[in-house]
Formats: C-alpha cells, structure tokens, sequence
C-alpha cells in the first residue's frame, strides 16, 4: 500500500480537530479538488491528463488516539483508500493518504490527496479555535467580542464550514462601524467597512481557506459585533 504524507504545524487542540473532521461532507466539498459525500458514497476527482485522479465508493470514519480516520472504498474493483489526520504530540498535524489501488502515479496523486486534506483541516481547525472563545449565537445572530482584523477572515471560514453553504454575506454592527464579508463560491470577493461616513474596501478574489490575516491588518477594526448571514443560492 502506497503513501503520501502532509504534515504542518497545527496551533488549535484535538477538540477543534475532531469537531471539523467530524463533518467529512463539509470538509470534503471543501477540498482544493473537486470532491463530495452523499451519505455514505464519497466522491474524489483531480482534474489532470496524465496525473488525473478518480476515486468513488463507500465511506466510514472512526476516531482513536486523537487521529481521525476516514475509510473509502471502491466496489468495483476492490480498491481502498484511506486518509488519517492525526494532532501529533508536538503540536504538529499529519495528515496521510494511503491506498491500494491500481492506478500509475499513484504516490504523486497520494501526496496531492494528503496535502489538500491536510490544509483545510488545518485552516478550518485553526479558525475554529480562533473565532469560538469569541462569538456566541443568539438566534439567528452571531455576537463576537473583542474583535481584531484578522478574525473577520476565521469568522467567515466558521460560518461557511458550520453553514454548509459556500456563497453568503456577513454583515456586522458596532459601536466601530459596520463590516460586510462576502464570500461567492468559497472566495473570499472582498470585505468593507464603514466607519464614521467614511468606506474601506479591501478586494481579496482568492479561495477563503488560502487567505492570510495580513491583508487585512489594515482595518481599523476592533471590539464587539453583532453579525446576520445572508446565505446566496
């Protein structure tokens, strides 16, 4: 069985780990590749015309020793793929993605499967530890406090992971003025703030996971907000 291994620093605990991983549909519609679960049929494709990948079948999880491990397999032809993220004891993420399968290639594509899977449960995980000390829901509502430039960026990846959906507006109130964050297809198209009569716009056009807190270090921003999401279609 081949192996393609991801491995990163991971600043979030075994708690957050385990809350994202424990929703694969999310987190697999979230891959940097096309990828779906329907139930309990999964769904991975890497577009490519010599290193393309395809792969569908069942799907079971199972946690043990603070590792996640998702369990595919492919009826047809017997083949298995398996994909372990694990919060290692120095506080670092390993995520590996091995598999028996008869594909040319394959550890390429392997690597590729490991490093797509390590780096959304990385940025999921880590805004999930952020943004949760911060915010509570009341009703429809998000309330967060102590608000910084940089959290606007975990706040949206909380609420397109909790959410479901990958095209919405968040829109914010507070005694420092008023933030909108749109999000259209999992990118992030931009953020404005409105203070005291004045507009910032900050245009960001890339995918929501791939966006840093620098280019937003700008803002002024900063203390409590009340947050509605509006969710597109």
């Amino acid at each position: 069985m081949e192996s393609g291994i991801f491995k990163a620093e991971a600043r979030f605990s075994w708690e957050a780990l385990k809350r994202i991983t424990s929703r694969p549909d999310i987190l697999i519609g979230s891959l940097p590749f096309p990828g779906s679960l329907d139930g309990k049929t999964v769904s991975i494709r890497i577009p490519g015309r010599v290193f393309g990948f395809e792969f569908s079948g069942s799907f079971e999880m199972t946690y043990a020793d603070k590792t996640a491990t998702y369990i595919m397999k492919s009826p047809p032809l017997g083949g298995l793929l398996i994909v372990t993220i694990q919060l290692g004891g120095e506080k670092f993420l390993v995520c590996r993605a091995s598999a028996d399968l008869n594909e040319r290639f394959l550890r390429k594509k392997l690597l590729k499967i490991a490093e797509g899977f390590g780096r959304t449960v990385l940025a999921f995980s880590e805004s999930y530890e952020r943004v949760i000390p911060k915010i509570r829901q009341e009703h429809s509502k998000i309330v967060a406090s102590d608000l910084k430039p940089g959290d606007l960026i975990h706040l949206a990846r909380y609420v397109r992971f909790f959410g479901g959906k990958d095209t919405f507006e968040i829109i914010g109130t507070g005694k420092g003025g008023e933030i909108k964050i749109k999000v259209k297809g999992g990118d992030l198209e931009g953020i404005e703030f409105r203070e005291d009569g004045t507009l910032a716009i900050v245009e960001i056009k890339k995918p929501l996971l791939d966006v840093s807190e620098d280019e937003l270090s700008d803002l002024g921003i900063g203390g409590r907000y009340v947050f509605n999401v509006l969710w597109g279609g």
